[in-house]
C-alpha cells in the first residue's frame, strides 16, 4: 500500500471532489481516480460510492478516515524525525534516574526548556538501576556514581 494514494484519499474527503483534490494536489484529475480505485483494490474495501461524476463515503470510507489520518499523521513524524537525525538533532531523549534527583537536578532543567529543544521523557528507577536502564531503555542516566559497566560512558556532572 502506498501512503501517497492514502493521502489522496484524503485530500478527496477534505476538497469534497476529485476534481477539487486534482486542483490542490496539482495532479491530473484522472490519476487521483485512478490511485483510489487502487487503494480500494488494496484494501479490499469501497470507500466510495460512484452516482455519477460524484463520489460518497460509504460506511467503511467513513471509518477509514480516521484511521488514515492517524497514519500519515505517523509517517509525518516519522519523516520529520529522520529529517532531524539526518542533521544531528534530537528530539527525544529518555532519561532514568532516581526520585531526588528528577526532583532537584531533572524537574528544574526540563522546566527550562524551549519548545523547540527534545523532548525529555524521565522513568523513575531506584538508583542501583540506572545503570541497567541505561542499557536497555534510557538515553541517559543521572546516577551518584560512575558506571560499573564498562559499554557505558560516563562523565562527573558536578562535585556535591
Amino acid at each position: 500500500m502506498e501512503l501517497k494514494r492514502i493521502r489522496y484519499f484524503l485530500e478527496v474527503v477534505r476538497a469534497g471532489t476529485v476534481t477539487a483534490a486534482a486542483e490542490r494536489l496539482h495532479i491530473a484529475q484522472p490519476a487521483i481516480s485512478r490511485q483510489l480505485r487502487y487503494l480500494e483494490t488494496e484494501l479490499g474495501l469501497v470507500l466510495f460510492d460512484r452516482i455519477g461524476p460524484r463520489l460518497r463515503l460509504t460506511s467503511a470510507g467513513r471509518q477509514f478516515v480516521g484511521v488514515a489520518e492517524d497514519l500519515v499523521r505517523r509517517a509525518d513524524r516519522i519523516e520529520s524525525a529522520a529529517r532531524q537525525m539526518a542533521r544531528g538533532e534530537l528530539s527525544h531523549v529518555a532519561v532514568a534516574a532516581a526520585q531526588t534527583t528528577i526532583t532537584e537536578v531533572l524537574a528544574p532543567f526540563v522546566a527550562t526548556l524551549a519548545p523547540d529543544d527534545p523532548f525529555i521523557s524521565v522513568r523513575e528507577v531506584p538508583a542501583d538501576q540506572i545503570h541497567g536502564t541505561v542499557r536497555e531503555y534510557a538515553d541517559l542516566g543521572v546516577a551518584a556514581g560512575p558506571a560499573d559497566d564498562p559499554t557505558l560512558t560516563w562523565r562527573p556532572l558536578t562535585d556535591v
